[in-house]
């Protein structure tokens, strides 16, 4: 009785091991392609290199995030700035299909390790062009995202190596966005388009208006920039 009760606990242990597996090679992949992304930001040549590389990888982007990152199409975002820990990370979400988007996935699959990399250093290296705003909204947005944003993105917007830079984005992007964690928040998702899922999100947008959404995607494109006016 007690060999059997010593074996049960036994295996219980080893199928905790073996779940926790993927999870800590996950892990331990993320923080090698983080590492690699440090060495080659920190090293000159290297940076070139990746810049080069990257720019020459994302040539298919273009059409939609425009040949420095700055988005040509109102709805897609500006990758120009974007923190390259984030960006990799989007990259093998539409790689694995964790977010979907058709043209994104097939993108995505493509792309190699070390073209995931490149591309996320070519795209965070680029300077992120002003845009004009309406001033009025940018006033009623900036209290909101204090208090509602702030916290996880930045006073300046600029998010952090695995948290989105806000600052400079489109505003149609953020409004789409903030629109569709709206809609999951409150189960009105569409079968026509695809939900954007996150707790904290859920919870920032949940009872936020068209106004205040508004406001919000306005005052975060002017950020950043000393004269947007």
């Amino acid at each position: 009785m007690m060999v059997s009760r010593i074996q049960w606990v036994m295996s219980i242990f080893l199928i905790a091991i073996i779940w926790a597996i993927p999870v800590c090679a996950q892990e331990a992949s993320k923080d090698r392609i983080l590492y690699e992304i440090d060495q080659r930001l920190s090293n000159k040549f290297a940076l070139k290199d990746a810049i080069d590389a990257g720019r020459e990888r994302a040539v298919l982007c273009q059409s939609c995030h425009g040949e420095d990152g700055n988005s040509v199409q109102p709805e897609a975002p500006n990758l120009a700035g974007q923190n390259a820990g984030y960006l990799l990370d989007q990259i093998s979400r539409f790689a694995d299909g964790r977010r979907k988007d058709f043209v994104m996935n097939q993108l995505a699959e493509n792309f190699t390790a070390d073209d995931k990399i490149n591309i996320a250093i070519f795209y965070y290296s680029m300077p992120v062009k002003p845009q004009h705003v309406n001033w009025h909204l940018v006033y009623i947005g900036e209290p909101l995202y204090k208090d509602r944003c702030s916290s996880c993105h930045g006073e300046e917007g600029m998010g952090h190596t695995n948290l989105a830079r806000l600052a400079g984005q489109q505003v149609a992007y953020v409004k789409k966005v903030l629109t569709q964690f709206r809609k999951t928040a409150n189960h009105l998702d569409s079968k026509s388009e695809t939900p954007r899922k996150s707790a904290t999100m859920e919870k920032v947008v949940k009872n936020l208006t068209d106004e205040q959404i508004d406001a919000l995607a306005e005052y975060v494109a002017q950020l950043g920039f000393e004269d947007n006016e």
